[in-house]
């Protein structure tokens, strides 16, 4: 019997993290989530399709569409993911993999005649591989943005890289912000203050790797940051590349001095969050006039 595409596999798991997050978050917070409650490895986490965005986000954000589908989430809601309360009543004790993949078939057969009998939107046989292009405009919009972003810092020096991230962190609010980078700097490629209140400040230490898709960054190296981070109240680590779970877990073991991670998905969503290095675009919104045609 066949399976089934790979992204049914986070049906329910979507559901779940979207209750433990409250009914309603951010995509990247619902992402984060669902792949640790399937437990997925960092060799697949790393894995990237074609048009270059993660193998296993595309395959969530597939799910969420279908989820829609059903009725489970709500879809009018932009930059957020949001159960309904068919979504939130349902009984995730009942489901597993046999009714995620039932569902699956049920929404294929209820849009067949919207799709086409020829090819719908990730069937079971090419859903692994299914990009941008069959997601929503907004998804697709913001793919094509990211693979941009994602070559435009791939082309960056280190040093270039370093000064990115510095004018970064000062729209996240570090301040007195100086690159280091230099002999005896032990990994502190930038150090800053955040400041919590009026009076009370910690000292942050950064470390920047401007790395390619496939170099994952180790929990070694997060040890070696903990270990230059004598002088300072916490870290941050920036990369353009991916942590190894257990690099993320040795972030905030207990005995060291704690480090916040930044990704290279979650790099990207701060450039685009602080408009650095973007720029907006107005448009048309046809769907305005769509009701006085």
């Amino acid at each position: 019997m066949a399976e089934g595409p790979k992204f049914v596999r986070f049906f329910w798991p979507v559901l779940i993290a979207l209750r433990e997050l409250g009914g309603s978050a951010r995509p990247r917070e619902v992402v984060d989530l669902a792949l640790d409650i399937v437990e997925v490895g960092d060799d697949e986490r790393a894995e990237r399709t074609k048009s270059g965005t993660l193998r296993v986000e595309n395959q969530i954000h597939w799910a969420r569409n279908y989820l829609v589908w059903a009725g489970l989430l709500d879809g009018s809601v932009r930059g957020a993911w949001t159960l309904t309360p068919a979504g939130w009543n349902l009984d995730l004790e009942t489901n597993d993999a046999g009714t995620a993949l039932a569902l699956f078939r049920k929404i294929r057969h209820d849009k067949r005649d919207e799709w086409g009998s020829s090819s719908s939107p990730a069937d079971e046989q090419s859903a692994d591989e299914a990009e941008a292009e069959a997601l929503s405009e907004e998804e697709s919009d913001a793919i094509a943005l990211a693979r941009e972003l994602r070559t435009t810092l791939q082309g960056l020096s280190p040093s270039g890289f370093e000064n990115l991230s510095k004018r970064l962190l000062g729209e996240i609010g570090l301040v007195q912000l100086r690159t280091v980078g230099q002999a005896g700097d032990r990994g502190i490629d930038v150090e800053g203050h955040l400041r919590v209140t009026s009076v009370v400040t910690f000292r942050v230490g950064v470390q920047c790797k401007l790395y390619a898709d496939g170099n994952k960054v180790t929990p070694r190296q997060i040890r070696e940051f903990q270990g230059a981070l004598g002088p300072f109240d916490r870290g941050i680590f920036i990369t353009t590349s991916v942590f190894t779970q257990q690099a993320e877990d040795q972030a905030t073991s207990p005995g060291y001095k704690p480090i916040d991670l930044i990704d290279g998905e979650r790099l990207i969503e701060l450039l685009v969050e602080h408009r650095l290095g973007v720029r907006r675009v107005t448009v048309v919104d046809r769907d305005f006039f769509s009701p006085f045609s």
